[in-house]
């Protein structure tokens, strides 16, 4: 299951929240 978090990206905690926040909004 992919979350879209790539290595390569920033894997801060608040870009993951970030993420996390866009990710679950679309749902």
């Amino acid at each position: 299951m992919n979350i879209g978090i790539d290595p390569k990206s920033d894997v801060s905690p608040q870009a993951i929240a970030a993420k996390l926040a866009e990710r679950l909004a679309f749902y």
